[in-house]
C-alpha cells in the first residue's frame, strides 16, 4: 500500500514503513474493524479536510472527558482512528501537530484545576504522550491520563457547574470570528443534557449561552473599533458577513451604530 506523504523531508523510508505499521497496528486496535475504508483516492482532498473537521471536535469531546465519568477508551480510539486516517493520507507531522495541541490543553486544564503537588505528575504523564514516538503507544497513555485526571476532579469537588461554564466561556473566546459557530458548538461534547447544561450555564452566568456567544462578539468589535478598525473588518472579525446586520446587533447592543461608537469613543 501506497502511503500519501512520500514526498514529505521528514522522514527516511525505512521510517515510512515503520509509521505504516504503527496506523495499521492503531487501526486494528480501535473501534473500526475496516482499516482500509478511507484510502480511497476519489475526492482524497475532500476526505481528508472531513476527517480534519471531525478530528476538531472530538478534541473537544477528549477534553471534555475530563470532567464525566465516561470511561475514555471508545471516544479517544474514535479521535486516534481519525489521526491515522489524516497521516495516511496527508501526513504524520499533522497528526503529530494535533496531538501536540490536544496534550498543551490538558496541561492548562491540570494547572488551573488540579492541586500544584498532584499536577506534577499528570504533567509527566502528559510527558510521555509527546515522546512517546508513535500514535499506539500516545492513545494508551492518554487514556490512562485521562481517567488519572478524572479521578483528581472527583476527589476535589470541583463544582461541575464551573468547569461546564468555562468550558463553554473558553470554546465561545476562541470562536468570535467563526460565523457558524452556534450554541450547539459550544456545548458539544459536554457528556449532560443539552436542558441541563443551559441551566448550568444560566444560572452561574446570568445569561443563556446565545446571549453570552453575542455579549462577547459585541465587546470584541467594540475593542476593535476603539482600535481604529474598519467597521467591515470589525464585523467579519466578530462573526459576522454581513455588515448591516452587524450594525444592527450592534446597535441593539450598545444604542449606537459601530461607527457612532468609535466616533464617540474618539471624542471623549
Amino acid at each position: 500500500m501506497l502511503w500519501m506523504g512520500l514526498s514529505s523531508p521528514a522522514f527516511t523510508v525505512s521510517e515510512l514503513k515503520e509509521k505504516d505499521r504503527e496506523a495499521e497496528l492503531l487501526y486494528r486496535t480501535t473501534l473500526f474493524i475496516n482499516p482500509f475504508e478511507a484510502f480511497d483516492d476519489r475526492n482524497m482532498g475532500i476526505k481528508v479536510q472531513r476527517i480534519q473537521e471531525e478530528a476538531d471536535i472530538l478534541s473537544e469531546k477528549v477534553l471534555s472527558l475530563v470532567i464525566s465519568d465516561t470511561a475514555p477508551e471508545n471516544m479517544i480510539d474514535e479521535y486516534f482512528r481519525l489521526l491515522s486516517s489524516a497521516a495516511r493520507l496527508s501526513s504524520y507531522a499533522a497528526a503529530e501537530d494535533r496531538i501536540a495541541l490536544l496534550i498543551q490543553r490538558l496541561m492548562k486544564i491540570s494547572r488551573s484545576n488540579i492541586i500544584a503537588d498532584r499536577q506534577s505528575i499528570i504533567e509527566k504523564e502528559l510527558q510521555e504522550c509527546r515522546t512517546a514516538g508513535n500514535l499506539y503507544d500516545t492513545k494508551n497513555i492518554l487514556v490512562k491520563t485521562i481517567k488519572h485526571m478524572q479521578s483528581e476532579y472527583r476527589e476535589e469537588n470541583i463544582p461541575i457547574s464551573d468547569v461546564i461554564t468555562e468550558t463553554i466561556q473558553r470554546r465561545v473566546r476562541q470562536n468570535l470570528s467563526n460565523e457558524a459557530f452556534s450554541v450547539q458548538d459550544a456545548i458539544n461534547g459536554l457528556n449532560y443534557s443539552e436542558n441541563y447544561i443551559r441551566y448550568i450555564f444560566s444560572n452561574s452566568s446570568g445569561m443563556t449561552i446565545k446571549e453570552y456567544i453575542t455579549s462577547e462578539r459585541m465587546k470584541h468589535a467594540a475593542a476593535l473599533l476603539i482600535d481604529g478598525k474598519a467597521v467591515k473588518e470589525v464585523a467579519e472579525a466578530s462573526g459576522f458577513s454581513n455588515q448591516r446586520y452587524f450594525a444592527k446587533c450592534f446597535k441593539d447592543f450598545y444604542g449606537m451604530t459601530p461607527t457612532e461608537y468609535r466616533d464617540s469613543d474618539l471624542e471623549r
